[in-house]
């Protein structure tokens, strides 16, 4: 989109926000994946110290909900913040940046590893087209990591590259190419798919 001189503007908003609570507008010409820019106005952004969990705070954030039976769901707390299920954090600009969902971390050697942050450091490997990070369970591990890729990178020319450039628990332990990532109608990825295509292919072996 910015190739073709499309005004993009990231954004970050959840349905319990009526939407947009920040927007980097315009993007920059070297726009950092996962950077969605400063709070809008009539919202607030803080991270929770203890998970990393995206709260918003503000007068567009619903406060309740209700189940089908009736009964009352309370969304924020005390203070009137909404604990998101995504993950982020805040740069020295104030800044939002978006970095996955809480339940898609993955637990290695003790290391919890943000998938979506892996991503963004293998898809600098040459050859490498799209890249998605998924584990299958080791007795050692615990969540042994594994990539699923497309791209002109052999397995073992992106191993070598991991062991070069990441360290320790970060580095994968399996490295699957396939033809094409499995991806939503809006072409997001689908890490449930993902995972089932990872665990078939190490069956195989």
């Amino acid at each position: 989109a910015q190739q073709q001189g499309w005004p993009v503007c990231p954004s970050y908003g959840l349905t319990e926000t009526a939407s947009q609570v920040a927007t980097l507008c315009p993007a920059p010409r070297h726009w950092q994946q996962g950077c969605v820019g400063l709070p809008l106005s009539h919202a607030e952004i803080s991270i929770c110290a203890q998970t990393g969990a995206i709260r918003v705070r503000g007068q567009s954030v619903a406060v309740h909900a209700r189940r089908e039976d009736g009964s009352r769901i309370e969304l924020t707390d005390a203070q009137g913040w909404l604990t998101t299920g995504d993950a982020g954090w805040l740069d020295e600009k104030g800044q939002l940046h978006v970095t996955g969902r809480l339940d898609d971390m993955l637990i290695t050697g003790g290391e919890n590893i943000r998938p979506r942050l892996l991503e963004q450091e293998l898809q600098r490997c040459p050859g490498m087209d799209e890249v998605a990070v998924s584990a299958v369970q080791d007795s050692v591990w615990g969540d042994a990591l594994a990539v699923l890729y497309c791209g002109t990178a052999s397995p073992d020319q992106l191993r070598g590259w991991a062991k070069q450039h990441l360290r320790g628990a970060f580095v994968p332990k399996r490295y699957l190419r396939t033809a094409s990532l499995p991806r939503n109608a809006m072409g997001k990825l689908l890490r449930d798919e993902v995972a089932r295509r990872v665990q078939t292919l190490v069956q195989k072996g």
